[in-house]
């Protein structure tokens, strides 16, 4: 059964406008509001951490865009997506694409789990004008889910 955006990102799994210093602390606040969101365990955050050291900040997918994820593990509940704007961008050392200002947790309980959803995302993000609009609801996370929400029939058609 397909599994969309819409059914793997739920209007309580956003947050706007969060305020932090540098790229560990973004990483840091998505683990958290991902375990918060049953998503995952605390081990999580540490999972993505070390994918970051042993890799390099390849998360950072596209100018201002940060796709943070661990390897499927026991510390995923169930596959799921969250999103979360920064107040203020962030340097996580990409040559390209830093700094961040939107950052799309992924938790993935296989590796196929989340296939469908990440990709009518990257389609949504890729819409002419639509990061301007993500970003001009950046402030409030039910504005921004109706963006999203009522977005993707367009994207259909």
């Amino acid at each position: 059964m397909k599994k969309g955006l819409l059914q793997t990102l739920r209007a309580d799994h956003i947050l706007c406008s969060i305020k932090v210093s540098n790229w560990q602390e973004a990483v840091e606040v998505t683990g958290k509001f991902m375990q918060r969101a049953g998503l995952c365990t605390n081990q999580f955050t540490q999972a993505m951490f070390d994918l970051i050291e042993q890799h390099g900040p390849y998360m950072v997918i596209a100018p201002g865009i940060a796709l943070l994820h661990a390897s499927p593990g026991d510390y995923i509940l169930q596959s799921g997506l969250v999103l979360i704007t920064l107040e203020q961008p962030v340097f996580f050392g990409h040559s390209e694409n830093d700094p961040v200002w939107l950052i799309i947790g992924l938790a993935a309980s296989n590796d196929r789990s989340h296939v469908d959803a990440l990709s009518e995302l990257a389609i949504l993000l890729s819409v002419e004008g639509m990061l301007d609009k993500i970003r001009q609801s950046s402030n409030d996370s039910k504005n921004l889910f109706e963006l999203i929400r009522s977005s993707i029939p367009a994207m259909e058609e």
